[in-house]
């Protein structure tokens, strides 16, 4: 067996060393290349093949686990492909024929002899159509480690190996790490040390409740194309750190865990939705119902945990897709609304709902779009956010079979938390889209407004787009989440594209089902009979009469609802104990012509029990400290010399 190395540092250096060391076997060379799944199946593939008839005597294997490899490692394997092409060899193209399967949740081990029976088969293959005596396994990073692990068992195989290792050993430790954590069976306590640690450190990336403080300073502050991106993708970072410690690194979860992140997944979610509606920025409130909507995934990764401690695969199978599958649908529609947002800044000038109004006169498009994100973020069906609800509702239901009574009484509660933020987001985008879009123009710049431009438009309805289609046809992106559901939780939804009438089936046909297309079709089919038949069969006489002006007979457009009174029975209902709320009226006496008053006084607890003293605490540091930086430079020699001195006595005295 010959041993053939590239160790240039950059990736294209790598591969091209690779290549010349294959080239310079002064062999006709035959390219094959596939690519795995977490199961350890070939998924895909494709083969290079002169297109004489001659056989060649030696042939190329790329070795790429995909899913553990970035995907710019298979684009660099193309390109390396392509390069043999320009050398002169002539290509024919084949499939590698191969699917995954759903034992993702076996040991590691038995995965790396997978992908070895996978190597294997893929050298038989070669022999069998081109003949070839010679096999040249060419792999980059953990492909490469593979191929030395191939060629080290089969020493009489005919292998030459062209393995493109990292020239440091940082990515071999990495990978090393990784499997150390998965195999270290970490004690009860540690394990719940480090859950602590996780929900703390990326649940603040995330915006969990009482870690959120951040979201409604940095969204709104930020262009509105790049809220969206903190908003659908930075956030959606941290729930992937999560994940992949509580289901990956970790091992078996405890009983208690579930219970934990659902607690904390019920109060985000409905603590999100009621900072929300008590908002008048636009971009702010869109914040807060980030806040909300990382609740309701938490809450799809709790239950998850609870079904999967106590060994019930396909209800945490279900949860893990709800969850899963409203990480995609928050960062759509998100996108959307933050887009949105967006288009009517620019038009106006303004965030303030209060400034605003009557928009879809002027901003008809971007109203329309607007109006597809409200109803996607609310849970409405036909669209995304209505399905990824409803299987977390369906995962719900399925927790009496939990046999821990402290599941039994917490789900159903965290359920009714759900119900109530999903009822509650609702109420907030109608106040959204109605103070907005609907009604007069409040000021002069929501009177000039103009529709934004083609692209900006383009971009909201791609993502409109996206909801319906997501809303109307879940069952495709189900079926794509299931290898990563099976490798978090080892099991998966039934298969959705088999279903008639591209129903979804959470778990039985007979427990329940929901078909999204025929709920569109319906919804348009009866409204477009309404509209014929008020447009046909009602009355063309012309009535004239005052119009209805909600006992506001004043034409001032300051006298219509406002944000601040469409959220004040909310307000009243839950301000007094979430935000201390209160209200306090100033009435002019009779015959005065001073106006009347009316001040709302509302109070974010979280932030003045936690955020406040440390803010203070920081503010009387930093004024204490302050004098420092008026030193001499004597004083200021001083103290690097102390603080040398320091560090070597600790130096010394460290054991």
């Amino acid at each position: 067996m010959s041993i053939l190395e590239g160790s240039v540092p950059p990736k294209s250096s790598r591969l091209s060393a690779a290549l010349s060391a294959v080239l310079a076997t002064d062999f006709p060379v035959v390219t094959s290349s596939f690519w795995f799944g977490t199961s350890g199946r070939p998924l895909a593939g494709w083969t290079h093949l002169p297109a004489s008839d001659r056989m060649y005597d030696c042939g190329v294997v790329l070795c790429n686990p995909f899913g553990i490899e970035m995907m710019s490692t298979r684009r660099a394997f193309r390109h390396l492909a392509d390069r043999l092409a320009r050398r002169g060899v002539p290509v024919l193209r084949f499939d590698f024929d191969g699917t995954g399967d759903s034992a993702g949740t076996d040991h590691d081990a038995a995965r790396v002899e997978r992908w070895m029976e996978s190597i294997d088969h893929a050298i038989h293959q070669l022999g069998q159509v081109s003949g070839v005596k010679r096999v040249a396994l060419v792999g980059l990073r953990l492909g490469a480690l593979l191929a030395r692990a191939y060629a080290a068992r089969h020493p009489l195989h005919g292998l030459v190996l062209v393995a493109c290792p990292p020239t440091g050993k940082a990515h071999v430790r990495e990978l090393r790490a990784f499997e150390t954590m998965r195999a270290s069976h970490p004690s009860a306590g540690l394990a719940a040390l480090v859950l602590g640690l996780v929900l703390f450190g990326a649940g603040s990336k995330a915006g969990i409740v009482p870690l959120h403080v951040w979201l409604p300073l940095a969204h709104p502050a930020a262009p509105s194309h790049v809220s969206a991106l903190m908003s659908g993708v930075m956030t959606k970072v941290a729930v992937y750190g999560s994940i992949r410690v509580f289901f990956d690194l970790l091992g078996a979860p405890s009983w208690w865990w579930g219970m934990v992140v659902l607690v904390l997944g019920g109060i985000t979610a409905v603590m999100g939705v009621l900072y929300a509606l008590m908002q008048h920025d636009l971009k702010r409130l869109l914040a807060y119902h980030t806040v909300e909507n990382i609740g309701i995934i938490y809450i799809g990764l709790g239950l998850a945990l609870a079904f999967r401690a106590n060994d019930m695969a396909l209800p945490a199978a279900l949860a893990a897709t709800a969850a899963l599958f409203h990480v995609f649908n928050h960062s759509i529609f998100k996108s959307l609304l933050f887009f949105g947002a967006g288009a009517v800044l620019n038009a106006t000038g303004e965030r303030d709902m209060e400034k605003l109004g009557g928009l879809i006169h002027r901003m008809p498009h971007t109203a329309f779009a607007f109006l597809i994100g409200c109803v996607a973020i609310s849970a409405l069906p036909p669209l995304n956010g209505f399905v990824s609800e409803w299987l977390t509702f369906q995962a719900i239901l399925v927790s009496p079979q939990l046999p821990s009574w402290g599941l039994k009484f917490l789900v159903p509660a965290v359920g009714a938390l759900l119900a109530l933020s999903a009822a509650l987001a609702a109420a907030c985008f109608v106040k959204a889209f109605g103070i907005t879009f609907l009604g007069r123009a409040r000021t002069p710049a929501a009177e000039g407004a103009r529709e934004t431009d083609r692209f900006s438009l383009a971009a909201m309805f791609f993502f409109a787009a996206l909801c319906l289609v997501a809303g109307v046809l879940p069952g495709i992106f189900i079926d794509a989440l299931a290898p990563v559901v099976t490798s978090l939780v080892g099991d998966r939804m039934p298969v959705q594209n088999g279903v008639q009438w591209l129903s979804i089936v959470p778990i039985a046909e007979s427990r329940s089902s929901y078909n999204g297309l025929l709920v569109f079709l319906f919804m348009l089919a009866s409204g477009s009979l309404a509209a014929f038949a008020i447009h046909r069969l009602a009355s063309d006489r012309l009535r004239r009469g005052p119009a209805w002006d909600c006992g506001y007979p004043d034409p001032n457009p300051a006298t219509q609802y406002t944000a601040s009174s469409f959220a004040q029975p909310i307000r009243r209902v839950f301000g007094t104990v979430v935000f201390r709320a209160r209200e306090h009226g100033e009435m002019p006496p009779p015959g005065s012509t001073a106006p009347a008053r009316l001040t709302v006084e509302l109070h974010d607890l979280i932030w003045d029990a936690l955020y406040v003293p440390i803010a203070a605490a920081v503010g009387f540091a930093a004024d204490r400290l302050n004098h420092l930086q008026f030193l001499t430079i004597r004083q200021f020699l001083s103290l690097v010399f102390a603080a040398l001195v320091i560090l070597l006595l600790v130096l010394a005295i460290w054991p």
